[in-house]
């Protein structure tokens, strides 16, 4: 009698609980219809715009970038340096690095433009009744409506001037100036189009770009080690070693990953030897050393260290680098070459 029961329960709550999945799905179905519907690219509405805010970032932006950003962790770890040269402050402008990281740096625009494709928002919201404020009137005046839209450009600048291609990002950046003058992004992108500049030469246009941005009270604290860098590349390339070193120590105070942080820290020893300033290349030659970067580059850096004490004709100190150098039997060698006194 008890299964009995059971089975008639069953025949009563079965054909309701299967009516409220179906009514569920229903709801559910309708529900996406409706978002996709009204997430169109062609409508601007709040929904609209959180809708392709948010796939925009997670569907291509954050890929893109992350692409971009192990192309530029391979270029530092594995830059060609040449040490009988003054060592460059960015790892681009070389083809070989080029080559290297291209699959990175074409997948990062790929993403880059895949967001543009897909994500844009051109048409303007329905304006509200009554008149705008100045704030409302300047968003509803805007070019875009969908706020990754100009750092995908901009991703795609950076990316393309890693690739060595600068016609084309230089393309990219005005484009930017053009259509999102009021875009935060437009910062970081002077900041590229100046570095852009110091490779091709136009180091009087560069110097003016950095000059506005140094100026402009809007520009960003975070963004202000990249501008450094920028002035230490340009100042270089230009032969003004005396006006980059202040720069490029301005840079050092920020927290770089160690590649750069080697690398910078030896060219400003570099630096400080071309404008004689001994001391102070040695003092940053020890940095170097201290780091425990890669062999070649400590190397470098202990036989830069004596071959100034030679030059300051510091003796007793010399000695004992030369002996600290002497315990290394691939060092060993080349001691010969220096004079003791």
């Amino acid at each position: 009698m008890q299964k009995n029961k059971f089975t008639i329960r069953q025949l009563f709550i079965k054909p309701f609980a299967l009516k409220s999945s179906i009514v569920k799905l229903t709801i559910l179905l309708s529900a996406i219809v409706a978002v996709a519907t009204s997430c169109s690219t062609k409508k601007n509405t709040l929904v609209s715009r959180n809708y392709h805010d948010l796939t925009a970032y997670y569907n291509y932006y954050f890929n893109g970038n992350q692409s971009f950003e192990n192309g530029v962790i391979k270029s530092e770890k594995n830059f060609p340096l040449n040490y009988t040269d003054l060592l460059p402050v960015f790892t681009f402008n070389n083809q070989q690095m080029a080559g290297a990281i291209a699959g990175d740096m074409d997948r990062a625009i790929k993403k880059a433009t895949g967001l543009v494709a897909r994500h844009s928002i051109t048409v303007k919201p329905k304006p509200q009744k009554g008149a705008m404020n100045k704030k409302e009137r300047a968003f509803y005046n805007q070019n875009e409506f969908c706020s990754w839209v100009p750092d995908a450009y901009l991703l795609m600048g950076k990316a393309n001037v890693y690739s060595m291609d600068y016609n084309k990002a230089l393309q990219t950046f005005n484009y930017m100036l053009t259509e999102y003058p009021y875009s935060e992004s437009l910062y970081e992108a002077k900041v590229w189009m100046a570095r852009i500049d110091a490779q091709t030469g136009s180091y009087e246009e560069g110097i003016e770009m950095l000059r506005s941005l140094d100026a402009n009270k809007k520009f960003p604290a975070k963004l202000r080690p990249d501008l450094y860098l920028s002035y230490a590349d340009i100042n270089i390339k230009r032969k003004a070693y005396t006006d980059a070193i202040p720069y490029l120590e301005k840079a050092l105070q920020s927290h770089w990953k160690k590649n750069r942080r080697v690398r910078l820290t030896y060219l400003l020893g570099q630096l400080y030897e071309k404008v004689g300033n001994t001391d102070k290349s040695i003092e940053s030659y020890r940095k170097v050393i201290k780091m425990n970067p890669q062999y070649e580059t400590s190397f470098n850096a202990q036989i830069k260290i004596a071959t100034l004490y030679q030059a300051g004709q510091h003796g007793k100190d010399l000695r004992k680098v030369l002996l600290k150098l002497a315990k290394d039997e691939k060092i060993a060698t080349i001691l010969t070459s220096f004079t003791m006194h």
